[in-house]
């Protein structure tokens, strides 16, 4: 029987795996991949924006950015920052409560914002779909106006995009650890950690 989200971890259920950033090793190594996920997106973004455009020089260009001087780019920073984090964690938000009915744990520390549904095990499908989905939605939207809005959204654009997709690797890692699962995997996330059982017999 396909396992569905549940508040009591069946019997047989035993920890397989637990991924943790208050674990110094792991949170060096997240950060790592994440600053690499933000060199490869400030390449990747810029030049489909270019190609998008069908334009040599466009808004694309960073440069034009650093025109509007520092203070200018450091509001736009924030303001791109601010919008990313609340957007990315509503969506992680928004699938924990359509698969529980409950209200998520919103928290913020530090250097990082998490949305968490403690006390609840979700199987692989539904996990999987709460940690991508702002990685998959911000991105295809941000694509969308990319190609759709006039010039001037470029740079706004870029940053979301990049911040985004840099932001999610710690997503990025809790799916690659559910795809690697043994079948009726079953997932709890405190949102500073995030725990995996299976079956007994599947470990």
């Amino acid at each position: 029987m396909k396992p569905k989200p549940t508040k009591n971890l069946p019997d047989n259920y035993v920890l397989h795996r637990k991924l943790s950033l208050l674990d110094r090793k792991s949170l060096i190594l997240v950060n790592l991949w994440g600053f690499a996920l933000f060199v490869v997106s400030a390449v990747f973004f810029p030049l489909l924006a270019r190609w998008l455009s069908g334009a040599e020089n466009t808004n694309t260009d960073f440069m034009a950015i650093g025109r509007t001087g520092i203070a200018g780019f450091i509001g736009l920073l924030v303001g791109v920052t601010v919008v990313m984090i609340v957007v990315h964690e509503g969506l992680h938000g928004l699938f924990f409560w359509l698969y529980t009915h409950e209200k998520p744990r919103f928290a913020f520390k530090g250097f990082y914002a998490y949305a968490a549904m403690p006390g609840w095990y979700l199987p692989r499908r539904e996990y999987l779909i709460t940690a991508l989905a702002p990685l998959v939605g911000i991105t295809v939207l941000g694509v969308l106006g990319l190609a759709l809005l006039p010039g001037k959204a470029d740079a706004p654009l870029l940053l979301l995009l990049i911040l985004n997709t840099s932001g999610a690797v710690g997503d990025l890692w809790i799916a690659g650890a559910l795809l690697r699962a043994p079948a009726g995997v079953l997932g709890s996330d405190s949102g500073d950690s995030a725990e995996l059982y299976v079956p007994e017999n599947n470990t």
